[in-house]
């Protein structure tokens, strides 16, 4: 008599047995590739992305943009791309704007002027008449941005490099910039949401602000979106990838693409791996063990 051949195991049968360092190594690899090859998933930016757009667009010529670069190198991977695109915007329609950084992440000044001065070499923006890095602010509370609203060049008093506001020849772009009202836009870049710009400027003198924040702090700021408070936001890198598509800008300046291009195949990849173990699972009940 013949001897009993083993049957072959299905594809469900072989799922279950498999060896779960296999699926960590296949994740692996999966990231890794999605770092090098360029993946086009289909996208549309979210609602609140495109009111920070539609803000940038309808900022008055004859005004400042502020920029509030509040953040630090543990969220660098999504607020550097979320920086990165709004100076591009904000280059591409010839808006003057300052930066401001707080004493409490001095990186935020140094990660602010950086990424500003990278991008105004391609748009010919000159330090003092075009943009300029304020000196750090030793506290970022209600009467700090009470009083920069008043006089900004009496509050803050001099530039990163220690020049003074004053200085016709090196600034002469803050000449004409002395209190909240000649602030035509805020943008804020933090990893969560201070509602002190709301309380003491936005509500005080209605000056819109938009918000740049980290994906996981965004969901704080929903709420006033909503409400109208805040003109618009980016949501981690995410944010900064719809905005780059909203921009229209070339491949080779959507650094934004790849990271969240990491996050999507991650993230199908675990969803997949999780319905080929419940079906697998499902498929076998009720068989002989």
């Amino acid at each position: 008599m013949e001897p009993d051949r083993a049957k072959p195991r299905t594809f469900v049968e072989w799922f279950q047995t498999l060896d779960r360092r296999i699926l960590y190594v296949a994740f692996f690899v999966f990231v890794v590739g999605a770092h090098f090859v360029p993946i086009h998933w289909p996208s549309t930016p979210a609602k609140h992305t495109r009111a920070l757009y539609a803000a940038i667009e309808n900022a008055p010529l004859d005004k400042v943009v502020a920029i509030d670069s509040d953040w630090f190198a543990g969220i660098r991977a999504e607020s550097e791309n979320q920086m990165r695109a709004i100076f591009h915007h904000l280059m591409r329609r010839r808006l003057k704007f300052v930066i401001l950084a707080w004493a409490r992440n001095p990186e935020g000044q140094k990660f602010g002027y950086d990424i500003a001065a990278k991008v105004a070499e391609e748009y010919g923006y000159e330090y003092g008449k075009d943009w300029v890095a304020f000196g750090m602010v030793p506290k970022a509370r209600g009467a700090e941005l009470a009083s920069l609203a008043k006089d900004i060049r009496g509050f803050i008093q001099t530039d990163m490099y220690g020049t003074s506001l004053d200085d016709k020849e090196k600034l002469p772009m803050m000449q004409d910039v002395e209190n909240i009202y000649d602030i035509g836009l805020i943008v804020s870049f933090s990893y969560g949401f201070d509602p002190n710009w709301l309380g003491f400027i936005q509500g005080v003198y209605g000056t819109p602000f938009g918000v740049a924040l980290s994906a996981i702090e965004s969901s704080t700021a929903y709420s006033f979106v909503e409400s109208g408070q805040i003109c618009g936001m980016l949501a981690g890198a995410a944010g900064a990838a719809e905005y780059e598509q909203l921009l229209d800008l070339p491949e080779s300046k959507r650094p934004a693409r790849t990271p969240v291009n990491v996050l999507s195949i991650s993230i199908v990849y675990v969803l997949l791996a999780i319905l080929l173990g419940n079906v697998a699972y499902l498929t076998s009940l009720g068989k002989k063990q």
